[in-house]
């Protein structure tokens, strides 16, 4: 992995910049979106802690992404905030609509306004309360349940239009409050030989970071992430969103190191590694280490999609870090699923994956397609009645419980993970005790910004 060195350095600051400033720490400049793509290649650039900035970053080429002053980390935000609850319309009995079209009703974040993100929201977020309302459903008549949404029943690109996004509809009692919409688009995508470190992402309904190439990411805190409608050419309906996710295909994201950063209330995974794959092009030399992972549909998943033999993680792991909560994302109102787990994988089995050093709590374990090797040495707590393995098939599905001795020794037979693994009776005496335990050491804050710090930028 290597880096080159910075030979230009700006500063941003939303709430002191200005724009035509040269981007000194004296006078810094207002929007990370001003830098050129010739500013955005070779560059430390500092973002000023405390501030939130509403938009993206991408396209950065061997730059330092970082963060300077006192305070808290910056915030890279995809929330568009509602200005009032005036902009709800009552549609029709118990469903009340809002113009995503009309910019008055809006502050924050302003980009994506074309058809394949306009109004792709992924939840609405709820500062006041720390609440997500997330449930997304395909058409208008499944608005059946207290904050179920409705944007559009369309996913094919080709036949998208901005009327397509125009309205959200949203089932409530009462009028809907001033809510926070999380945008559907990526917080950080498109780098290559970067280093970013020390800031926050929040509020995307697509990924929290995408196609990174030779990066550092480190202490980054990833929040409120996903949801969104996953658009393209298949007629499928279905949402999607992680909080990193490195992707394979035919330029495969490789060379990079995750670490010491906290995931949490990802849609669907916290991080991940996945794509098309072949003997010749495949994952290789991914590290995520030290991470903490809390409150996602799945903590870690890893798939490839190859027609010529096992898939092949070249140089890969997932060690020493903490999954808590997985399965449980926060989205109010999603339902479970099998495979809402810690550990996922998908598609072809791996020739091998190294997952191992972790610590590792919640309510199910394993969903697999095909055992990986590599899975070892893991210090695993699963909810008593869980899914210690869910393992599916083209023709068949089998369901290991978490419930007692005979199960674990079925399951080691399986599989060959040595990992320690014990059955917890939750909210027991015991299950406080570890949980207390895990919460110290994941040392987790919330990283979503309030009301308070939102409405500066009214």
């Amino acid at each position: 992995m290597l880096l080159m060195a910075q030979t230009q350095t700006y500063y941003i600051s939303s709430t002191l910049g200005k724009e035509g400033n040269p981007g000194t720490e004296e006078a810094p400049l207002s929007t990370i979106s001003s830098l050129s793509k010739e500013q955005k290649t070779g560059a430390a650039i500092y973002l000023r802690s405390g501030d939130i900035f509403f938009e993206s970053i991408s396209d950065c080429t061997d730059c330092l992404i970082s963060s300077y002053g006192e305070g808290k980390k910056p915030v890279i935000c995809g929330f568009r905030v509602m200005t009032g609850e005036e902009g709800w319309q009552k549609d029709e009995q118990g469903i009340w609509k809002l113009d995503m079209s009309d910019p008055s009703q809006f502050y924050g974040y302003k980009a994506g306004y074309g058809k394949q993100f306009y109004g792709n929201i992924g939840c609405l977020y709820i500062p006041e309360e720390n609440r997500i309302l997330g449930q997304s459903v395909a058409t208008k008549k499944e608005l059946k349940n207290q904050y179920d949404f409705f944007v559009t029943d369309k996913v094919k690109r080709s036949e998208l239009t901005q009327e397509d996004f125009k309205y959200l509809y949203i089932k409530s009692d009462e009028k809907p409050g001033a809510y926070c919409l999380s945008s559907g688009t990526n917080g950080i995508s498109n780098m290559n030989g970067c280093t970013i470190e020390n800031i926050a992402v929040v509020g995307f309904g697509g990924h929290g970071m995408q196609f990174l190439w030779n990066c550092i990411v480190r202490n980054c805190d990833i929040d409120i992430m996903g949801g969104s409608i996953l658009l393209g050419t298949r007629s499928h309906w279905a949402r999607y969103g992680n909080g990193i996710e490195l992707w394979i295909g035919k330029k495969p994201c490789n060379g990079n190191l995750i670490e010491n950063c906290q995931i949490s209330r990802c849609y669907d995974v916290g991080a991940t590694i996945q794509g098309p794959s072949s003997q010749e092009v495949h994952s290789a030399d991914n590290h995520f280490r030290n991470n903490r992972i809390a409150y996602c549909r799945q903590g870690f998943e890893h798939w490839a999609e190859t027609t010529d033999g096992p898939a092949i993680f070249e140089n890969c792991d997932f060690k020493n870090n903490i999954l808590y909560c997985c399965g449980d994302n926060k989205f109010e109102g999603t339902p479970q699923r099998d495979n809402d787990v810690a550990l996922l994988a998908y598609k072809a089995p791996a020739k091998e994956f190294i997952i191992t050093e972790n610590l590792i709590y919640g309510r199910a374990y394993r969903f697999n397609q095909g055992c990986t090797p590599g899975l070892t040495d893991n210090e695993v707590y699963i909810h008593q009645g869980g899914g210690l393995l869910y393992v599916t098939g083209k023709t068949f599905k089998t369901i290991i419980p978490a419930t007692d001795s005979l199960h674990l020794n079925f399951y080691r037979a399986y599989c060959s993970d040595n990992s320690k693994i014990t059955f917890v009776v939750p909210d027991s005496a015991d299950d406080m005790a570890i949980r207390s335990r895990i919460m110290r050491a994941l040392k987790f804050k919330y990283p979503a910004p309030g009301r308070n710090e939102i409405d500066k930028y009214k």
